[in-house]
This record gives structure tokens, sequence and C-alpha cells, in this order.
């Protein structure tokens, strides 16, 4: 029973995980700067390619987006301040809100590259013999 193999294989096998998990990790955090982004620039973006449309062309990509013209809501129907609605407004809260949101989460994939990097320098590291000499890092 070769215990060295035994355990390098073991270690292999959590770092792959942990390494799978920093990245999935990466991914989310992406997909939610991503949405932040959207929900901060989709507004004027909107306005921007709009005016390039016709109402008939805006109401079909509003429809096929699920978005909805402001212009028609009821403004009575956010007049209750129990109802269970919220109207968001663009300027409302705090003004470097997002940008302070964004900034965590750069951070957060920051610390997961890093991670996965050292992760990475394990899993290179278990292959290498135990008197090699180590590398600078």
């Amino acid at each position: 029973m070769d215990r060295d193999a035994i355990a390098r294989a073991g270690r292999r096998a959590e770092v792959g995980e942990a390494l799978a998990f920093e990245r999935e990790r990466e991914d989310a955090l992406r997909a939610q700067i991503a949405e932040l982004v959207l929900e901060e620039e989709g507004p004027r973006i909107d306005r921007e390619a709009f005016a390039h449309l016709s109402a008939a062309e805006i109401s079909a990509v509003r429809d096929a987006l699920g978005q909805f013209d402001d212009s028609e809501l009821d403004e009575d129907a956010f007049a209750d301040p129990d109802d269970f609605f919220v109207r968001l407004d663009e300027d409302e809260g705090d003004e470097d809100g997002g940008e302070t949101e964004l900034e965590r989460l750069e951070a957060a994939i920051a610390e997961c590259r890093a991670r996965q990097s050292s992760l990475e320098r394990y899993l290179e590291a278990l292959d290498l013999p135990p008197d090699a000499e180590p590398e600078p890092g």
C-alpha cells in the first residue's frame, strides 16, 4: 500500500473540490456584477437605443424583456405605504451605493482568483518530489 500516493490523491481531490467551488463563486460574483451594471445602466442604454426605434418596436422590445412603460402606471397604486409593491426610483438611495457594491464584488473576485492561484500551485506542488527546491512565490 502506497500511503503517500493515497494521501496525495486525497489532497488532490479535496483541492479539486475547493478549486471548483472558487471558480463557481467567481462566476456567481461576475453574474452579480452584471446584474448591478444592468440595473444601473440599463435604463440609459434603453433610452439611447429606443431613440432609433418606432413606438411599436419599443413596445415589442419591452414586452419581450418583460418591461413596462412607467407612464402607464397608475400613480395612486403607490400611494399606500403598506402596499406590497415598492416603486424604485433611479435617483433614490445612496448615490455611490452601486459603486460600493461593485467594488466589494470586484474585491471578492480578486480574492477568488488569489485562492484559485494558490490552489493551482498546490496541485502542481503535489507532483514535485519531496526533495525539490521550493519555488519563490
